[in-house]
């Protein structure tokens, strides 16, 4: 349910336009979701979060983010995934320069 996602936050701490968000199960479990993702498929829930103690909390990845299996919260977690997934810099075509024949001075 749309209502129960918590949306990634960008490094200023508002919402950004990720396609990933932490869904709450219970007190002590969380999912990280692809909300581009039908709810229905498998491929929808990218990692499971369950809480160890206090101050520290497991991820088991269910795709293949080479990432930690432990943070010290949820939120950690979900904002790790989102800076994973996010574009890096791509090149672009390089800015085109007016060609002009020679000056040619009489003489």
């Amino acid at each position: 349910m749309a209502t129960d996602l918590i949306p990634s936050t960008d490094a200023g701490g508002r919402a950004d336009a990720s396609r990933f968000a932490l869904h709450r199960v219970n007190s002590i479990e969380w999912d990280i979701v692809d909300t581009t993702v039908p709810a229905a498929s498998a491929a929808h829930i990218i990692a499971y979060i369950y809480k160890y103690d206090r101050l520290e909390f497991g991820v088991t990845w269910m795709r293949g983010f080479d990432l930690r299996a432990e943070y010290s919260s949820p939120r950690e977690a979900l904002d790790d995934v989102s800076h994973a997934w996010a574009p890096t810099r791509r090149a672009v075509p390089p800015v085109m320069i007016p060609h002009l024949p020679p000056v040619t001075t009489p003489g």
